[in-house]
């Protein structure tokens, strides 16, 4: 068999190492080209890296904010809420914060920075206000500045809502116009809430002098009442004259607006005689104490004199018979002259 030289070439880490086989004597010869870069120790102990070795982390200060996003939601108008932020050095170094401020800084504040230095695992707090001017959604962005090498600004957006009631009174003039004596005239007064927090109506005041115009609020219950956002309530407004004259009266309506806590509505109209009745009776032998009327009386319009006497008291206007009734001791005698005149109720 030929004599021949075999070479294994083993390839280490960073060396390669060449043996020669000699078939003949079968002994192993380092060529000697190439040495280890890994250090052995007399005993035989490698010195060098070992496999996974990471090495220690870097020292360095770290940054962390407790949240991202300061949301108060909420909040009527001319109120004021507080949230904190906590900021926290989560590194292994001294963190220096530098400054702490809002983009904007209109309805949100910021306190100070209540330590410059924060020592690895310890923290300080941050206080935001939120004072809303309007109603109206707000939004600021707080920057929270330090030597954090990876991430020397940090953000945190902040939001919140001002909830502002706004009243309306629609319309804030009302003309009925010329309304017949008797007869009774309907329209209608919208209070409105344009506004984006909860109106709370707490009272409403009618000043009419002549007390022909009133308010109808039995379907809405007891003051106080409350409107929302968007929505509106009908105060029904009635109109019953009773004597040939103009009037107007004054509706002050008092909520929870802070700009406008009062509104008024003014109402005009004009009452119009239809006709004039003038009904006379004799009493009879036999008296009696019922006189139907001719026509439909306007009931705060009827005069009654008897023998040419007029008489307030005595008597009543009974609306089912349409008759003037006289109290038994007030009915008159035989013969006697009764007139009774009045304003003719319109067509309404």
């Amino acid at each position: 068999m030929n004599r021949s030289n075999l070479l294994v070439c083993l390839l280490a880490a960073v060396s390669v190492v060449c043996v020669s086989s000699d078939e003949g004597d079968g002994k192993a010869r380092d060529t000697g080209t190439n040495r280890s870069s890994q250090a052995d120790t007399a005993d035989g102990t490698d010195t060098g890296d070992q496999p996974g070795d990471t090495g220690s982390a870097p020292i360095a200060p770290a940054l962390t904010l407790s949240t991202t996003l300061i949301d108060f939601g909420p909040l009527d108008y001319g109120g004021e809420a507080q949230l904190s932020l906590e900021l926290e050095n989560t590194g292994n170094e001294d963190l220096e914060l530098t400054q702490a401020l809002l983009e904007t800084g209109t309805v949100f504040s910021v306190s100070a920075l209540e330590a410059a230095t924060l020592p690895p695992g310890s923290t300080t707090t941050l206080t935001v206000t939120f004072q809303p001017d309007a109603g109206a959604s707000f939004t600021d962005r707080l920057l929270v500045q330090s030597n954090d090498p990876a991430n020397p600004t940090q953000f945190a957006m902040i939001a919140g809502v001002g909830l502002l009631a706004t009243i309306d009174l629609s319309p804030s003039e009302l003309d009925f116009g010329t309304v017949y004596l008797g007869c009774t005239e309907t329209a209608g007064v919208a209070v409105s809430n344009p506004g984006n927090g909860d109106l709370t109506v707490s009272a409403i005041d009618l000043n009419s002098a002549s007390g022909e115009f009133s308010v109808d609020t039995a379907e809405l219950g007891d003051l106080p009442w409350t409107v929302s956002p968007g929505t509106s309530l009908q105060l029904p407004v009635r109109y019953t004259p009773t004597a040939e004259l103009p009037n107007i009266a004054y509706l002050f309506v008092d909520s929870s607006d802070p700009f406008t806590p009062q509104v008024v509505a003014l109402f005009e109209a004009t009452g119009e005689l239809y006709d004039r009745a003038d009904d006379r009776f004799e009493q009879g032998r036999t008296p009696t104490d019922t006189f139907s009327l001719s026509q439909a009386p306007v009931p705060s319009t009827i005069a009654v004199s008897v023998n040419g006497v007029y008489t307030t008291v005595g008597w009543a206007w009974d609306e089912a018979t349409n008759s003037v009734v006289f109290d038994a001791a007030e009915v008159p005698v035989g013969g006697a002259a009764i007139r009774i005149q009045y304003a003719v109720k319109g067509p309404c």
